[in-house]
C-alpha cells in the first residue's frame, strides 16, 4: 500500500530535530553574565582613554565619575568644580552612559561613586575597581600615570 505524506513517527522526529537547534540558536544569542561585565569593562576603559584625552588636548582637568552610570565633566572655567551642566559628549558618546543591567562597580579606593580627575598631563589618581553581576566579576586597574588594565 503506498500512502501519500509522512507518518507520524517521522513528523515528530522532524519536531524535535527543530526544537533542539531553536533551543540552541536562543541560548547562543543571549547576553551572559561574562558578556554583560565585559561590556561593562570596555565602557569604562573607553570613558576612561576618553577623559584622559580630553584633558590632555583641551588642557582642562576632566573628572570620569563612575557609580551606576559613567559620566565625564570638564572643569572649563579653572575652579576645580565640575558642574552637573558639563556632562561632554566625545568620539560619538554622549555622556552618562550606565552601565549593563545588574552590573555593580565597586572600587578599592573609597566610596562610590568614585571619581578620577586627569590632569593636562593625563594623570589621575590609582585604583583598583571591580565589576561585578551574580558570581562573576571582573577587575581593572587604574595607574596612578593613567593607563588602565
Amino acid at each position: 500500500m503506498r500512502s501519500n505524506g509522512f507518518s507520524l513517527v517521522e513528523l515528530v522526529a522532524i519536531l524535535v530535530i527543530v526544537g533542539v537547534i531553536a533551543a540552541a540558536t536562543v541560548r547562543s544569542r543571549s547576553p551572559t553574565t561574562s558578556m554583560e561585565l565585559q561590556a561593562g569593562r570596555d565602557s569604562l576603559v573607553a570613558a576612561m582613554h576618553s577623559a584622559q584625552q580630553i584633558a590632555m588636548t583641551r588642557a582642562h582637568n576632566t573628572v570620569l565619575i563612575a557609580g551606576t552610570t559613567i559620566d565625564l565633566r570638564m572643569d572649563t572655567d579653572g575652579d576645580g568644580e565640575f558642574s552637573d551642566e558639563t556632562s561632554l559628549a566625545y568620539a560619538g558618546v554622549t555622556y552618562p552612559v550606565s552601565f549593563p543591567a545588574g552590573v555593580v562597580l565597586s572600587s578599592g579606593c573609597g566610596a562610590s561613586p568614585v571619581s578620577f580627575v586627569f590632569n593636562r598631563l593625563g594623570q589621575t589618581s590609582g585604583c583598583r575597581l571591580t565589576l561585578a553581576k551574580a558570581a562573576g566579576s571582573v577587575a581593572i586597574e587604574v595607574a596612578a600615570s593613567g593607563f588602565v588594565r
